[in-house]
């Protein structure tokens, strides 16, 4: 899984690390008020033996914007998060299928990972993408 953390001032460094549950405290803002968006997108095998992901700009655009409703100000740049997108799924590509017309899902969302009982813009947040 990619994980990209806002600590309050500025974006840190993405990571991919090993599949595991992302641990929250029990007054994150996103349990309490739904402070999370996501998106879907596929990965497919292109006849030429590589990897393709549908339409990826057009879901950052979406992501981004929903982010910016959900006041996670802190913009980032949408072709460097497909960058990391694009580095998971070759890290992953043992589980794409082969098969013509089948493709491997893959979601980015974002959450809160502020502990603050109240409502408020979160000044903490992660993207993740799994």
């Amino acid at each position: 899984m990619a994980c990209i953390l806002y600590d309050g001032n500025k974006w840190c460094n993405p990571e991919i690390i090993p599949f595991q549950p992302i641990p929250l405290d029990p007054f994150n803002s996103t349990l309490h008020y739904g402070i999370t968006c996501f998106e879907g997108m596929k990965a497919y095998w292109g006849v030429d033996g590589k990897i393709r992901m549908f339409r990826p700009w057009d879901n950052m655009t979406r992501f981004r914007g929903s982010m910016k409703r959900l006041a996670m100000m802190e913009d980032f740049e949408g072709e460097e998060l497909q960058k990391i997108i694009a580095e998971l799924i070759k890290t992953d590509q043992r589980w794409m299928p082969k098969e013509i017309g089948q493709s491997m899902y893959v979601r980015p969302f974002a959450i809160s990972t502020q502990p603050t009982l109240g409502v408020a813009p979160p000044k903490e947040y992660g993207i993740f993408v799994v």
